[in-house]
């Protein structure tokens, strides 16, 4: 139900008075399961990672890239289905000085970032594959000692 509430009305929507509405209940007994709205929360976002479908047989077949390839896209369309959700992934905005730094990037000090600007954006699945090759083959030059 609490997933039901992110998916319908977004991950700000998500309080205990909502799931305890939605559930015909009291937030008393709500506080018997979860101390706090954070531990409703992990426990969100642990059920979306139980969503993630993964054939153990194929992991164990493939090579190491194949089978990291194959998690990551496995966990994106879980996510994709919850779109909502994925911000409880990272609820917390970051507003430090050095993160506040970062949104004012300089050009000189990021020309690669600058180059592909007016590139931008493309599509989340697009980006999402290409990045993820980019880590994979990283990873891979790597554990090869290159």
């Amino acid at each position: 139900m609490a997933l039901q509430i992110v998916d319908e009305e977004g991950a700000k929507a998500l309080s205990m008075r909502t799931l305890a509405e939605r559930l015909d209940s009291g937030t008393a007994t709500l506080y018997r399961h979860f101390g706090n709205r954070s531990e409703l929360v992990a426990q969100v976002v642990d059920h979306m990672y139980g969503l993630v479908e993964l054939d153990d047989r194929e992991l164990a077949s493939a090579s190491r890239q194949q089978s990291l390839r194959d998690v990551a896209h496995a966990m994106f369309r879980a996510l994709g289905r919850h779109g909502n959700a994925a911000r409880l992934l990272a609820e917390r905005i970051p507003v430090g000085p050095n993160a506040m730094a970062l949104r004012g990037v300089d050009p000189a000090q990021f020309p690669a970032v600058h180059s592909i600007a007016d590139a931008l954006p493309v599509p989340v699945e697009e980006a999402f594959s290409s990045g993820l090759d980019l880590i994979l083959r990283g990873l891979g030059a790597f554990h090869d000692g290159g």
